[in-house]
This record gives structure tokens, C-alpha cells and sequence, in this order.
């Protein structure tokens, strides 16, 4: 989907937007590993790809199931629409409904963060608390997130020189 999207793809974004009140976010665009899926909910691990005639050329095919392949093995299950089927049918947004609701939770997963120590309160020096990710969040874990930004502790103001 680089560039402008499809007609299907531009139609998808906007009912699978709509699946969010059901508690079913996609991001639109996201990367896996080396591939950028058109759309996916991670908290199920579904990924939605909108196939347009670019998909017909020779070796596309091939490409796809090998991207699929990967996909799946890294725990995704992939479910492939034409633009057709989406600008002309209603049942496929039911059919990634069907299959959100029969997907489990996924594990909450934190990128590899940095442990950072905070300092003892006053200014002082020497071993403070380690913080760590919270894995017992309830929201999504956000990629695009700077976890480095909330991990840090701001800096301590430099006492002011008064003057006379």
C-alpha cells in the first residue's frame, strides 16, 4: 500500500476503523519485520491486506505466500480481500470480525527497553530504583512510542546564582 491507497484500500480503513468501538484496533501501514502490513489489529495478531491489480502480475503470487508464510509463522494469521470484494460486498468485514472474535488476546510484548535508574530523592547519588515496563498494562503496547522519553527522568535544575 506505499503511496496513495486503492479505492478498496482507502474504503477498508474506513469500516475496519469502525470495528474500534468493539474494541478492535488497526493500525494502518505498520511494519513486521522486513514487510509493511496494509492493516493490523495486534491486540488479535490479524492482519488485513487489500489486494489490488498490482497483485496480478507475474511472481506477485509467489511474493504474497511467501510474506504470508513468514507472517504466520511469526504468529499473524493473514486474511487477503480483493478491492473488489471490499467496495462490492459487506460480508468481508464480518468475515474479520469472525475472525477477531476467534483470535485470542495476544501476550502483551514490550520492545526490549533499557532499565534505567532514577536517582535518590534530594539529588543524591548511588544506586536508585530500577524501573522496568509494566507488562500488566491493559493498553496496547504502542511501537511508535518513545518508551526511552518515559523512562528517563528529567534533569535536575542547577541551583541559581543570586546576585546583589
Amino acid at each position: 500500500m506505499m503511496g496513495d491507497p486503492s479505492r478498496g484500500e482507502a474504503a477498508a480503513w474506513k469500516q475496519l476503523r469502525m470495528l474500534r468501538a468493539e474494541g478492535f484496533a488497526f493500525r494502518r501501514e505498520h511494519e513486521i519485520g522486513e514487510y509493511r502490513a496494509d492493516f493490523v489489529c495486534l491486540r488479535r495478531r490479524l492482519i488485513v491486506e487489500v489486494d489490488g491489480g498490482v497483485h496480478d502480475l507475474l511472481g506477485r503470487a509467489e511474493r504474497d505466500a511467501k510474506r504470508d508464510a513468514w507472517l504466520t509463522a511469526e504468529g499473524f494469521k493473514v486474511m487477503r480481500f480483493r478491492d473488489s470484494e471490499v467496495l462490492s460486498e459487506a460480508n468481508w468485514l464480518q468475515r474479520v470480525r469472525e475472525a477477531l472474535q476467534a483470535q485470542p488476546d495476544a501476550p502483551y510484548r514490550w520492545k526490549t527497553a533499557p532499565v534505567r535508574t532514577l536517582p535518590l530523592e534530594g539529588g543524591g547519588q548511588g544506586g536508585g530504583e530500577s524501573v522496568e515496563p509494566d507488562a500488566s498494562d491493559t493498553e496496547e503496547y504502542d511501537e511508535n512510542s518513545n518508551t526511552e522519553a518515559l523512562l528517563t527522568p528529567p534533569p535536575t535544575p542547577s541551583p541559581s546564582r543570586g546576585g546583589g
